[in-house]
């Protein structure tokens, strides 16, 4: 079973859905599975029960390539009724079926010297086409107002006549010649990935997951690459002057009520803490619009924390967010987060003053984030691009408030 596809369904909220199947699955309902895809047929290779048998490497026979693993794109989660429930059978109906490929839109077997013409209806996406297991394509990029009068690729031994070509979005016709002296099996494929699908890079920074199934980590001593996460860090101002002012035990259980404050407003917002460093707090998100309004929403909501302790000193918080490819590992038993990426957001907290959300002003620029900032009224206060410790690539960020 797919969550998202049973949300669609249901016509019930995505996350909501999720989070009923991990906590039917924590009561014995269901059970969690997952599923590495090949990134060319997109067929799962293997069914790892646990994130922890999830190999760096996997190799396909069907289409003859050995690739990486990758948490958000080849790793995906299922669920499955658990045999106590009742019997289920997991069996091969119609390994072609358009339902196990449903991003293949035609295949055809062409013959040495043969010609296929075809047309389609072709939306505004990128698609491609692939000769199957040879895996030569043609990329196929929208473009209004491109080849009106159709499309004509050929195929010789080992190669396309060209690597890349556009079309017009609407009525496309086409034409597939093969030239070699082999008979060859192509198709024509969407590239964008099933968005019914719920990646492994996706559950992994929720916070249920995290609480429900602490045991679903990587190997230790193996990493995996994740192409796209958002880090949030945060910390407090003059943490020191409170350990002095207050004293060390006094101090260290507001810094801990601190960080139950920080964790319900991460996971209120689908994202998971991943880890409190001295008064630090690491987070991750799977989108980067939700880290945003999460740092927004704890700025919003801290004046509120202050005033229930108002016999302690008010906390003034630092945030910063960073979004783009991490390291995913296992560091004593739970997921974690290493990289450039983590590395910039960490740059970016110290260049926060508190009370705002630093990031770089092109994750601010991202239509799901600046959809997010429009929507909480937030305002830029300042934009700059400084030197940041270890990073010698030019940056200009943006220190943003909440309204």
């Amino acid at each position: 079973m797919q969550p998202y596809a049973l949300a669609a369904r249901w016509d019930t909220s995505r996350l909501d859905t999720l989070r009923v199947c991990l906590y039917a699955t924590k009561a014995g309902l269901l059970g969690l599975m997952w599923e590495l895809l090949c990134p060319n047929c997109r067929v799962p290779k293997l069914e790892p029960d646990t994130l922890s048998l999830v190999p760096p490497k996997f190799h396909c026979d069907t289409c003859g390539i050995d690739y990486q693993a990758n948490l958000d794109r080849y790793v995906e989660l299922r669920f499955r009724v658990h045999p106590a429930i009742r019997a289920a059978h997991d069996a091969v109906y119609c390994f072609g079926g358009p339902y196990n490929a449903p991003h293949i839109l035609i295949q055809h077997l062409l013959k040495p010297g043969e010609t296929f013409d075809a047309s389609m209806l072709l939306g505004a996406e990128d698609y491609r086409i692939r000769v199957l297991r040879l895996n030569h394509v043609v990329t196929l990029s929208p473009v209004p107002g491109a080849r009106p009068d159709g499309l004509t690729v050929v195929y010789r031994d080992g190669s396309w006549s060209q690597s890349d070509a556009s079309f017009a979005p609407g009525p496309v016709s086409w034409r597939w010649e093969n030239r070699s002296s082999k008979t060859i099996a192509v198709v024509l494929e969407r590239l964008r990935w099933d968005d019914q699908a719920v990646p492994a890079a996706a559950v992994t920074t929720m916070q249920e997951f995290r609480d429900l199934f602490g045991s679903e980590v990587l190997a230790p001593e193996q990493d995996i690459s994740v192409e796209s996460i958002t880090i949030l860090f945060s910390d407090l101002r003059e943490s020191t002057r409170l350990y002095e002012e207050t004293g060390d035990a006094p101090a260290y259980g507001h810094v801990r009520r601190h960080f139950e404050f920080a964790k319900e407003r991460i996971a209120q917002c689908g994202g998971a803490l991943v880890k409190t460093i001295g008064d630090a707090v690491m987070a991750a998100f799977h989108q980067p619009a939700d880290a945003v309004r999460c740092g927004l929403l704890i700025q919003r909501d801290l004046p509120a924390f202050n005033r229930r302790w108002p016999d302690r000193k008010p906390l003034v918080m630092r945030l910063g967010v960073h979004d783009g490819p991490v390291i995913a590992i296992n560091a004593n038993g739970r997921p974690d987060y290493f990289g450039r990426t983590v590395n910039i957001a960490a740059r970016l907290l110290r260049e926060s003053q508190g009370g705002d959300v630093v990031l770089a002003k092109a994750l601010a620029e991202d239509p799901r984030v600046r959809e997010a900032l429009e929507r909480e009224q937030a305002t830029v206060i300042q934009e700059w691009s400084p030197t940041l410790r270890g990073i010698s690539e030019p940056l200009t960020i943006q220190r943003i408030t909440p309204s």
